[in-house]
C-alpha cells in the first residue's frame, strides 16, 4: 500500500472518530432526556422545590459510565427548570438518591427522597434504547462466508474432516454430520462434484436415543486428530471412530458438553438434558466450576486486554464475564447463538453472534465488539436465507460452522466462517 493512501485511510478514520464522539455524545444526551424529565416530575410531586436539594446518581446496571453521566446531567437539567435548587456542598432540605438498576423488561430508576423526618419512594420503567450506533475500526473486519454441505433433513452439527481419502474415484475429502437419529460420513471428490451431486453417503450408523426428542434438538459433535470423535446430544454421549469402519457407541450420560467456546481447551457446559439449552454450569479450561445464568451458547475470548466469556440468555440478553464469571455487563440486540474464532487481528480472537429473530425468518452473522459495556457491531453481517440453529466452533478454532434452514429450498445448509482483518 502506498503512503498517500495510508495517508489518506488515517485522515478518514480520525474524522470518523471525532465525528461519532460529538455525534455520540448529543445521542446520549437526548435519548435520556425524557425519562429524566419524567422522573424530575415525580420527584417534585413528593416535595416542592422549596430549600436546597442534593441529588446523587447510583449505577448498579449494565449502563455504561457515558450513560451514566448523561442521566445525571439531564436529571440535574431537569430538576432546575422545574425550579428545584440543587447543591453540592451546602447541608441540604431535600436529599435525593436515583438509583439506576434493570431486570429482564428494562431499566428500572428509583428514587429514594427524604426531607427531614419524611421518606418516599419514586419509581418508574425506562426501556432500553434500540441499538444503531456503529463502532469504527482502525482495521475493518470482514466475515468470509464458505458453502460446505447441505441435505434436506435436519442436521445438528456437521465437521470437515480436514484429510483427504482414498476413493474409487480418486482422492475425496470428508465431512461428519449428525443428523437427529444418526452420524453420517460422506466424501466429495472432483469427479464427483463433475458427474453428480457433490457429496456421496459413505458410511451411516443409527444414534440409539435414551429419551424422547425434545421440540428444538441440539446435538455437538468434535472430532479427534486420531479419527475417533464424539457425540453430544441430550443427556447421552456417543463415542465413535472413523477408520476403519465408522462405529458409534453411546450411553446416557450428564457429561458437560466440551469446545462450547473457543479458545478454552478443556471448557464445557452442562446442557439441560430435557430443554434445549445449558443450565449455567460452565468447566472452565483449568476444571474450575464457575456459574451462569442458563443459555443458549457461550463463547471465551482470551484477548490481549483479558479474557471474558459471553453467554447468549434465554431473556433475549447477551452477557459478559470476566475469567472468574464475574458480571461485567448485559446489553440487548443480537440472537441466540455466539461462537469465538481466533484471527490474524490484533487482539487475536473475535466474537461472532446471530441476530435477533424466530425461525420464521431470514438471519445473519455479525462480528461483535463490547465497546463501553456494550456489544457493538464489528464488520458488516453476512446474510442466511433462514434462521441460523447453530454456530459452532471448530476444533482448530480458527472458523465456525453454521447450520441454516434455507426458507426458500427448505434444505439444510452448512457454512464455514472466518474472520480476516482490513480491507
Amino acid at each position: 500500500m502506498r503512503l498517500s493512501r495510508r495517508i489518506y485511510f488515517l485522515t478518514v478514520v480520525l474524522f470518523s472518530v471525532a465525528f461519532l464522539l460529538v455525534t455520540t455524545a448529543l445521542f446520549a444526551a437526548d435519548q435520556w432526556t425524557i425519562a429524566a424529565g419524567e422522573m424530575a416530575a415525580r420527584i417534585l410531586a413528593h416535595h416542592s422545590s422549596q430549600g436546597p436539594m442534593l441529588l446523587t446518581v447510583r449505577n448498579i446496571s449494565s449502563l455504561g459510565e457515558e450513560d451514566v453521566s448523561s442521566i445525571r446531567r439531564q436529571l440535574r437539567v431537569q430538576l432546575r427548570s422545574r425550579g428545584a435548587r440543587l447543591t453540592a456542598g451546602r447541608p441540604a432540605h431535600i436529599t435525593v438518591q436515583v438509583t439506576l438498576s434493570e431486570n429482564a423488561g428494562g431499566y428500572i430508576w428509583v428514587a429514594d427522597i427524604r426531607a427531614g423526618s419524611t421518606h418516599d419512594v419514586g419509581m418508574m420503567n425506562v426501556a432500553r434504547p434500540v441499538l444503531t450506533q456503529f463502532h469504527p475500526v482502525a482495521e475493518p473486519l470482514s466475515i468470509r462466508k464458505t458453502r460446505f454441505y447441505e441435505q434436506a433433513e435436519p442436521m445438528l452439527d456437521v465437521v470437515p474432516i480436514d484429510r483427504t481419502a482414498s476413493s474409487p474415484e480418486g482422492a475425496a475429502i470428508l465431512a461428519l454430520v449428525l443428523g437427529l437419529d444418526s452420524v453420517s460420513l460422506y466424501e466429495k471428490t472432483d469427479q464427483a462434484a463433475k458427474d453428480g451431486p457433490p457429496w456421496k453417503l459413505r458410511q451411516s450408523v443409527p444414534v440409539p436415543l435414551f429419551r424422547p426428542l425434545t421440540r428444538d434438538p441440539r446435538g455437538r459433535l468434535v472430532v479427534s486428530p486420531d479419527n475417533s470423535f464424539n457425540a453430544y446430544l441430550s443427556g447421552e454421549v456417543c463415542a465413535g471412530t472413523l477408520e476403519p469402519t465408522l462405529k458409534l457407541d453411546c450411553h446416557e450420560s450428564d457429561e458437560p458438553w466440551p469446545a462450547v467456546a473457543g479458545g478454552a481447551p478443556g471448557a464445557g457446559a452442562y446442557f439441560n438434558a430435557d430443554r434445549n439449552f445449558f443450565d449455567g454450569r460452565i468447566r472452565s479450561q483449568d476444571a474450575r466450576a464457575l456459574m451462569a445464568s442458563p443459555f443458549y451458547s457461550a463463547a471465551f475470548l482470551p484477548l490481549k486486554t483479558g479474557a471474558l466469556w459471553l453467554t447468549a440468555g434465554l431473556d433475549g440478553r447477551m452477557q459478559w464475564f470476566n475469567s472468574n464469571m464475574d458480571s461485567m455487563g448485559i446489553f440487548d440486540g443480537w440472537g441466540s447463538n455466539v461462537a469465538a474464532v481466533q484471527t490474524a487481528c490484533p487482539e487475536g480472537w473475535q466474537a461472532l453472534a446471530t441476530q435477533p429473530g424466530d425461525f420464521t425468518s431470514p438471519d445473519a452473522v455479525q462480528a461483535v465488539d463490547i465497546v463501553n459495556r456494550k456489544g457493538v457491531p464489528a464488520s458488516v453481517p453476512v446474510d442466511f436465507a433462514g434462521p441460523v440453529t447453530e454456530l459452532w466452533p471448530l476444533a482448530d478454532a480458527t472458523s465456525a460452522m453454521a447450520i441454516s434452514h434455507n426458507l426458500k429450498t427448505s434444505n439444510y445448509e452448512a457454512f464455514r466462517l472466518s474472520v480476516t482483518c482490513g480491507q
